[in-house]
């Protein structure tokens, strides 16, 4: 598969995510426990991988773990968060909010990891900036 498609089957299951945490939130699901299972799931789906793809060495393996443990952090920091979010305001106002990520990704992987971006690079992160602030304005 090219990366153009593993990148719209992603977007979709990002979606189905999003329905499906905005549905928790609606019929007031244990937020704890829903980030629980979600994570549980991850982690029992990721097992098959690991026997497939084997273990990492060693040097590899401390660094993945560590880097696996500030992940789970923010995952949940940001899971936590826009649970919260949905429970109190439309999917319609969350979501566009939480893609500027995208932007702020762009951003952080040019100053932190050296990576260069076009003129239109910078004019696409822009521009999904603006989109996501007209995205939001009809809502509140």
């Amino acid at each position: 598969m090219d990366w153009y498609s593993l990148t719209l089957v992603s977007l979709l299951f990002y979606a189905l995510q999003g329905v499906l945490l905005k549905s928790a939130a609606l019929r007031g699901c244990d937020r704890n426990l829903t980030i629980f299972y979600y994570t549980l799931t991850v982690a029992i789906l990721s097992i098959p991988l690991i026997l497939i793809n084997g273990i990492q060495p060693a040097t590899a393996l401390y660094i993945g773990l560590a880097a696996v443990l500030v992940n789970g952090i923010a995952y949940s920091i940001q899971a936590i968060t826009r649970l919260e979010a949905l429970k109190t305001i439309p999917a319609s106002i969350v979501y566009p909010i939480i893609r500027l990520n995208n932007a702020v990704v762009a951003i952080l992987i040019v100053v932190f990891l050296g990576e260069t971006m076009t003129f239109l690079n910078w004019v696409g992160v822009g521009l999904s900036v603006v989109s996501i602030y007209l995205l939001c304005q009809g809502d509140t």
